[in-house]
């Protein structure tokens, strides 16, 4: 299976990338991937998972960043809308959705609160 993913770097189209077998279950459309170009790592997202590509030799998927989508279709579709009323690069714009914890993969904290005993 073919992943085509939408990178947060300056690319002004998606990129295919082969789905590894054992991920098969983990990718779907909106989930966050991280995937090679160009010698080194870029962060994604996947837009469509399809069976056929264009090109002859694809690259595979690093490794998922997120569990579940990040991006749903209703944002998505509105990211797309967005980009072609404003006439900004659709990367920029699936990028200022995320929320900046989501995007950097930080953790949910854990606060304790203590209280002194009667």
């Amino acid at each position: 299976m073919i992943a085509e993913v939408l990178l947060e770097i300056s690319i002004k189209k998606s990129l295919d990338y082969l789905i590894p077998e054992a991920m098969a279950g983990d990718i779907s459309p909106g989930v966050c991937v991280e995937v090679p170009i160009r010698g080194r790592m870029a962060r994604g997202y996947v837009i469509k998972v399809k069976d056929t590509s264009d090109c002859s030799s694809l690259s595979s998927i690093s490794r998922p960043l997120s569990i579940g989508p990040v991006i749903t279709e209703d944002l998505f579709r509105l990211a797309l809308w967005m980009a072609s009323y404003y006439g900004a690069p659709i990367a920029r714009v699936v990028k200022t959705m995320v929320p900046a914890g989501v995007r950097k993969g930080v953790q949910t904290r854990r606060q304790y609160l203590v209280s002194r005993a009667k």
